[in-house]
């Protein structure tokens, strides 16, 4: 296995001669760009392939810098006064002190309380996971509430189809 890195049409190429049948391209999440080739083609085939995809390559690149962009952007902290949707309606999130994490809607607010000890740095990580996660588990329990209503009103037998599907699973015993 023979390795070395070329500029190829302005883009920076591991070249690596080894035992494959074809000629392999690949174009990793950090922005590097590997090809591997075969012992039977020449280098010049090699860089030829490469600069018949250099297009391609780019696009590669620009869509990983993109990825790697994502992944440094550090989410906003939530926090009250940030605005939430709920059935596709806008409310005021306030987060209160309460014995228990729970969420709630009240009048053009979501409540969402938490102990103390998440209240006391609520840009804290652990803070902003109990916050993601009750808010979540809300969101959760108020598809459980109205989903067997819509089931209902779009599929009238939906509950026998459950019941019989229920049946009809087979059996380890």
């Amino acid at each position: 296995m023979t390795a070395k890195t070329v500029q190829i049409a302005g883009i920076s190429v591991q070249l690596t001669r080894k035992a494959v049948k074809n000629i392999n391209l690949r174009v990793s999440r950090e922005g590097r760009v590997d090809v591997s080739y075969p012992w039977h083609t020449s280098e010049a085939a090699a860089i030829a392939f490469v600069e018949s995809k250099s297009d391609w390559i780019r696009t590669a690149l620009s869509r990983a810098s993109l990825l790697g962009e994502k992944n440094l952007q550090v989410p906003t902290p939530i926090a009250s006064g940030h605005t939430v949707s709920v059935w596709g309606h806008p409310y005021n999130l306030r987060i209160i002190n309460g014995p228990k994490r729970a969420a709630r809607i009240f009048a053009h607010d979501v409540v969402i309380t938490l102990p103390n000890r998440y209240l006391d740095d609520l840009a804290s990580e652990a803070s902003q996971q109990a916050v993601r996660k009750t808010f979540d588990e809300f969101l959760a329990q108020e598809m459980r509430t109205v989903l067997p209503e819509l089931l209902a009103t779009f599929y009238p037998n939906w509950k026998e189809v459950r019941v019989s599907l229920k049946s009809a699973r087979p059996s380890l015993r």
